[in-house]
């Protein structure tokens, strides 16, 4: 089942006095089926995270269309969409004196009704969200006291809390250790099997995206250079042209996928 259709997208920032370059996207076309995890990668400046701010809404395309569960985004209210898609964006806003649970809480918005107080299910889904990506400890914290990998973690369990069939992801291991790294992206790709949940992240780190992704999206100045699964994208090739990086290109020993080594030479 088709979760996601994106046709021809294109956008542009309009120039401000001084500038020389206009950022645009170009010609954007793909489409998900539900359940799958897609990782955009690309050079600084490709247009990655703008990609991600169109499809929550955040900017809106100069033209083209998007189809969520076959219904055009531009008839689904904001708050509909909040029910649809969550998104964590790479630096998440700490300038609220809230606690991280008041915080992963908010996550339940979109569906509070009459007075708009959240209840004991909406708790429990948000407690159950903190335990998942290992906060709960940090439940009466507040936010603005935390470091930057227990932010990005709060503001996941956010998103899980808002329950949503589908999941962006704008950097989600930045600021994580080792051991956080793999365990979010380890939970993110179990929703993508047990729940069905379709994942879109940003990734710098052209491994993990081998790792964990079912389906790979290369950007290259505002348009789509590749788009396949890692196997038939990932080659010296492909990196060498978009990258500018000379690389060795080996099998991952256990999960038999492409393992980029930079070459110095």
């Amino acid at each position: 089942m088709l979760c996601l259709e994106v046709d021809n997208i294109n956008f542009n920032y309009k120039l401000r006095k001084g500038d020389t370059f206009a950022f645009r996207l170009e010609n954007i076309s793909f489409s998900l089926e539900k359940g799958t995890f897609l990782s955009i990668l690309g050079p600084n400046g490709s247009g990655k995270s703008t990609l991600l701010r169109i499809l929550d809404k955040i900017l809106n395309p100069n033209s083209g269309s998007i189809s969520i569960f076959g219904k055009n985004y531009n008839r689904i209210s904001r708050r509909e969409l909040s029910k649809l898609i969550s998104f964590v964006p790479q630096s998440p806003p700490t300038n609220f004196p809230y606690t991280v649970f008041e915080t992963v809480l908010m996550g339940r918005a979109p569906y509070l009704t009459g007075i708009g107080f959240e209840n004991e299910k909406d708790k429990h889904i948000a407690t159950a969200s903190m335990e998942k990506t290992d906060i709960l400890y940090l439940a009466n914290r507040n936010v603005q006291n935390l470091s930057g990998g227990e932010i990005q973690r709060v503001y996941l369990a956010r998103a899980l809390t808002q329950q949503t069939p589908i999941l962006l992801l704008d950097e989600p291991n930045t600021h994580l250790d080792l051991t956080h790294q793999i365990d979010i992206l380890t939970l993110i790709k179990s929703l993508t099997i047990e729940n069905e949940i379709t994942v879109i992240s940003v990734f710098h780190d052209i491994n993990l995206a081998s790792l964990f992704s079912d389906i790979i999206l290369i950007l290259d100045k505002g348009r789509v250079f590749e788009f396949g699964k890692p196997e038939n994208v990932l080659n010296q090739t492909n990196i060498k042209k978009v990258f500018g990086a000379e690389t060795i290109i080996d099998q991952h020993p256990i999960k038999k996928i492409p393992r980029i080594t930079l070459n110095p030479n």
